[in-house]
């Protein structure tokens, strides 16, 4: 399953208000061994349950909000400015971990959600 709902509502004086939810479900996390091939060198990939997606990875939640304004200067002349908050819960979900069961580095966390972020701009516009 996967949503992303979007909507943008303008309060008075020009104020806009957005926002954005993504949510999907955890990718599959198959685990796996690499085993030997026998005489002829060559590794094999053997899954290590009888599903693909027997093991997942934690849903993913994700809002991004906005606030801008358009300021006019003179003329067709005004200067937009904005906020953008990206991953507002600042949730650190795992995306990505090594899966090969007999690794030293398995279960190793590789890869997270961006943590939060504030985004200031200003833009010109004429």
């Amino acid at each position: 399953w996967q949503i992303n709902a979007n909507g943008l509502y303008q309060f008075p004086y020009g104020i806009d208000v957005g926002a954005n939810l993504f949510g999907r479900q955890g990718y599959a996390r198959p685990l796996f061994l690499q085993l030997s091939g026998g005489a002829d060198g060559s590794g094999l990939r053997v899954l290590a349950s009888p599903n693909v997606d027997d093991t997942r990875y934690p849903n993913l939640w994700d809002l991004d909000l906005r606030v801008a304004k358009d300021i006019k200067i003179a003329g067709t002349a005004r200067i937009n400015v904005a906020a953008d908050l990206f991953n507002v819960m600042n949730s650190a979900t795992e995306l990505g971990r090594t899966r090969r069961l007999n690794s030293a580095a398995f279960g190793q966390l590789n890869d997270i959600l961006s943590p939060r972020i504030l985004r200031l701009t200003a833009s010109f516009k004429f």
